[in-house]
């Protein structure tokens, strides 16, 4: 499946962040060479994942489930 914009909207928010952290974890130093990479919108990514309860670390390079 190819990441865009329209994708990230529709896609389920788990399989999302399984996708994006393998992304980074394998072939991005960041978040935006990521989304750059792809022409997706960084903030709208964010915002996606947020809404599934996750945040991003940024020393990490690596979405994370927020803690409940």
């Amino acid at each position: 499946m190819n990441l865009n914009n329209q994708n990230i909207a529709s896609m389920d928010i788990n399989i999302l962040f399984s996708i994006i952290n393998l992304k980074l974890r394998n072939d991005f130093s960041s978040l935006s060479s990521l989304c750059a990479s792809f022409e997706i919108d960084e903030q709208r990514l964010i915002e996606r994942l947020k809404s599934g309860g996750f945040h991003f670390e940024t020393k990490e390079n690596q979405f994370k489930r927020d803690s409940l």
